[in-house]
């Protein structure tokens, strides 16, 4: 009896350690799991962290240009603080939360394009972003060139009814599309188009030169040639915003005298005297007596996607922009002393006045506007 149990009792504490060792083998195998899950968990942490310090220095390349794209040319200006960057040239690498991001700035076509470099790094792991910054404003056929102009318009002209169109005979009227003059209106200055001008057998005073101009009464030279488009300029309208005196938002009316520059997040409609700037996200519309008269900036009423339309009595001095809308004016009587640069339409009917003179600030005319192009990576 003694003899059997001693067997039993061999036979439990192999039993006993077998069990022992499977469990010692599967909590080994458990620790490793863990370990090796914890290293992946940190490399794919860093991962992510190391493409978002990445796209950051991208994102702060370009703030820095955008607020100067003269900056691409200085590379100190790519400094986050002057004791985690290193600007010995480039690359330019800047300590950013738990790693870093390198930047390399490279100029492309004499400055027309930058390409921007980012080398986001976190631990062990790194990612790369770049990004392609072009300034729209740059060129020999320079979408300045319409500011030299009495109207740029990227579209149609219409030019009818009564009163005066004069200025310096040498400005220009300027549309890219096919232009028609007629009624009583008295045309001094000259006129060009990129298709086609018909003067319904008028006379303007100065020259009349497209592709094609017919109904020619014979006091005008006639160009049968080709004549350029002239690219609306893109003029950062947002900047405005920064230093308003007054913003409004929504459709808006202003019907008390003011002054100083008046952003509105939407459509405006301007029945009172501004002295000043009017800039919109919408639609403007002068209305009534209202007019403005610009203060310093040189714009009188802009917007960058909407219409103006200038159905007012009163006067108004500056420039009247839009980058992809319309211009018309209609009022019987009223003056608009200044120029007209949009990228729609130009409609001029009833009996106001347009004088033209040109006089743009430098800071409007030779501003760069760079743009995100392109983004890789």
């Amino acid at each position: 009896m003694k003899k059997e149990n001693r067997k039993k009792s061999g036979y439990a504490l192999f039993t006993v350690i077998g069990i022992m060792a499977v469990l010692a083998i599967t909590f080994s195998m458990l620790l490793k799991m863990g370990q090796q899950s914890i290293f992946t968990g940190k490399l794919l942490r860093d991962k992510v962290k190391a493409t978002a310090y990445a796209e950051a220095g991208i994102e702060f390349a370009y703030s820095i240009l955008r607020a100067d794209f003269d900056n691409r040319d200085n590379p100190t200006a790519f400094r986050i603080d002057t004791s985690n960057t290193h600007t010995a040239g480039t690359p330019l690498t800047s300590s950013y939360g738990d790693g870093d991001f390198t930047l390399i700035i490279s100029n492309v076509n004499s400055g027309q394009y930058v390409i921007v470099n980012s080398i986001g790094t976190c631990g062990a792991s790194s990612a790369e972003a770049e990004t392609v910054i072009e300034d729209t404003n740059y060129g020999p056929e320079n979408p300045m060139e319409a500011f030299s102009k009495a109207i740029a318009g990227g579209g149609t002209g219409k030019f009818s009814g009564g009163g005066l169109a004069v200025g310096n005979p040498e400005l220009v009227i300027h549309l890219n599309g096919p232009v028609v003059v007629n009624g009583s209106m008295a045309v001094e200055v000259s006129m060009s188009s990129s298709e086609e001008i018909d003067l319904k057998n008028k006379t303007i005073t100065g020259d009349a030169t497209a592709p094609l101009v017919s109904n020619n009464p014979g006091s005008v030279t006639e160009s049968e040639i080709s004549v350029s488009t002239i690219a609306t300029p893109i003029i950062d309208l947002s900047k405005f915003y920064n230093k308003a005196d007054a913003i409004y938002t929504g459709k808006t009316r202003l019907d008390s005298d003011m002054s100083g520059i008046i952003f509105v997040d939407g459509d405006v409609t301007i029945s009172a005297n501004i002295t000043g700037t009017v800039i919109a996200t919408g639609n403007i519309k002068i209305v009534a007596g209202g007019g403005i008269i610009e203060n310093g900036e040189g714009i009188a009423a802009a917007t960058g996607t909407g219409n103006i339309s200038y159905g007012s009595n009163g006067d108004s001095e500056g420039l009247f922009y839009s980058r992809t809308g319309d211009f018309s004016q209609t009022a019987g009587q009223g003056s608009i002393t200044g120029q007209i640069i949009v990228g729609g339409d130009v409609d001029k009917t009833g009996g106001g006045t347009l004088i033209f003179e040109v006089n743009v600030p430098d800071e409007i005319f030779n501003e760069a506007n760079p743009v995100i192009a392109g983004w890789q990576k």
